[in-house]
């Protein structure tokens, strides 16, 4: 892009969203040109730099602002690429046509909140570990914890279609949507809210769930709430091999248990998380039994928990001896439940 048209793109978008919320910094261009992708990763170890750069940054404020970049980006015929908080793993950032690279993390309000319909309405650039705070201050969950919870944004869950640790429970993005809002390339604003049975025609929710902007730009969407849980319990158990590991989580899920979230780790994984919080120079000042501590008893009835690592072992053993016997599987299962309830 030469000079004079450089120039009279950052007028134009210092127009719409002010001079200070425009970015043409070579820096700036580097970072918001790239994402997690390991690829892109490996390239920044090196010192590569990226092969491909927006011509601007910007950060809207709200809808408005967003609707008028998209406008004169389509009459400029300029390529728009959304971005939340960067933390995708599959290049989705990267400005392959360069163009104006959209971050949406100043529309972060919560504009209300539902109890009688158990929904909130949520801009998109929301942070999502500050977005369960808020919703938790005041009695609530989305029940979505992907591991980039602490760096994404709502819009980049819906826009990727994302999973969460707790889907078990909750279920995935896609289950947990009611409504979204979205400027399309056009620069129209679009909203899919309404009684899903009766509308006739496609589900526009499920079309622009997991698009990764490329039908629009998801300023804000309104989505299911849940009561915040009570009591909150973690446990772990440590199986022979992922086949075993397999199998258990079959037959905990048939036997019609719901836990809010069940994951298995392979060797691999489970060996380098145990090197990386248990190594050499730390492992006689951590207890283990830190990180899934046993909950205050609150009065009411309350299941036996095991209290030392030894006991959670047998416990574990006793789970896999059920399991691996070729006889009977369901019933050793009800049997092994029965005995640790009685226990």
């Amino acid at each position: 892009m030469n000079q004079d048209v450089q120039s009279e793109l950052t007028a134009e978008l210092s127009s719409i969203v002010g001079e200070s919320h425009v970015s043409t910094s070579t820096m700036v261009k580097r970072v918001y040109a790239t994402d997690m992708w390991p690829k892109l990763l490996i390239h920044s170890k090196f010192g590569q730099a990226p092969s491909h750069l927006p011509s601007a940054v910007v950060w809207p404020k709200s809808e408005r602002e967003v609707k008028a970049v998209v406008r004169y980006a389509n009459e400029a015929k300029i390529a728009i690429v959304p971005y939340g908080g960067g933390s995708g793993v599959c290049g989705g950032v990267v400005p392959l046509r360069g163009g104006v690279t959209v971050d949406l993390k100043r529309l972060d309000n919560i504009k209300s909140i539902s109890r009688e319909n158990m929904s909130v309405d949520v801009e998109t650039g929301k942070i999502g570990e500050r977005f369960e705070r808020d919703l938790a201050a005041k009695g609530y969950t989305f029940g979505h914890f992907p591991s980039s919870i602490y760096s994404s944004t709502v819009g980049g869950w819906l826009a990727c279609r994302a999973a969460g640790q707790l889907s078990t429970k909750y279920g995935k993005i896609e289950d947990r949507v009611l409504g979204l809002t979205m400027v399309t390339g056009k620069g129209d604003v679009i909203e899919t809210d309404g009684m899903q049975r009766a509308i006739r025609g496609p589900n526009w929710n499920q079309a622009i769930l997991g698009s990764e902007g490329c039908f629009g730009i998801i300023t804000s969407a309104r989505l299911r709430l849940s009561s915040a849980p009570e009591v909150c319990i973690l446990r772990g158990f440590e199986f022979e091999n992922v086949q075993k590991g397999m199998e258990a989580i079959r037959l905990v899920m048939q036997s019609g248990l719901k836990p809010a979230v069940i994951r298995l780790y392979d060797g691999f994984d489970t060996f380098m998380h145990k090197v990386s919080i248990f190594s050499e120079t730390n492992q006689s000042t951590l207890d283990p039994n830190q990180f899934a501590p046993v909950p205050e008893k609150r009065g009411e009835t309350w299941p036996h928990l095991p209290d030392s690592s030894t006991e959670q072992k047998k416990l574990g053993a006793r789970l896999m001896d059920a399991i691996s016997s070729p006889k009977d599987v369901l019933g050793a299962l009800k049997q092994f439940g029965i005995s640790t309830a009685l226990g």
